[in-house]
């Protein structure tokens, strides 16, 4: 239901841009120049989430449901891909104003630079945790008969 709501919500702030910005941008206090890896990166965000939608709609099936370890590290691999493609950038915003007056390039580059990152400890972050979940799903279960008796 949350990737359903997720989507519902990625698809609606291009028209409603309150939803993404808040009211600064109602106001026309907040106007930033966005570079076009974003349109790009838009787009592929929404493909990624239908086709997360579309895998756990198919896990519902009880013959899709054995490859469950498969479709999420296929998925998170997917991820990780979006993560690297966004990491390519370096310019994440153009020109800024707030409240009226434009920002300094300063203040523009320690944006980009701080946005790139953070978008670095979210891959650093997303890795991590997809060798982590790797190595539980490869890891040798063991059977009741294998657990260690109480003494």
């Amino acid at each position: 239901i949350a990737n359903a709501v997720f989507l519902a919500w990625l698809l609606a702030f291009p028209r409603f841009p309150i939803l993404m910005f808040g009211p600064y941008v109602a106001w026309h206090l907040l106007n930033i120049d966005l570079p076009a890896i974003w349109h790009t990166f838009y787009w592929i965000i929404v493909a990624f989430n239908v086709i997360q939608l579309a895998c756990r709609i198919a896990l519902l099936s009880p013959s899709v449901r054995r490859y469950y370890h498969l479709l999420e590290s296929v998925l998170h691999l997917f991820g990780i891909g979006i993560l690297v493609f966004l990491l390519s950038a370096r310019d994440y915003i153009g020109q800024a104003t707030f409240g009226g007056g434009p920002m300094s390039s300063e203040t523009v580059a320690t944006i980009n630079t701080n946005i790139h990152r953070g978008l670095l400890v979210v891959l650093i972050i997303a890795v991590g945790k997809f060798l982590w979940d790797t190595a539980q799903w490869l890891r040798p279960q063991k059977s009741a008969s294998q657990a260690p008796a109480r003494v």
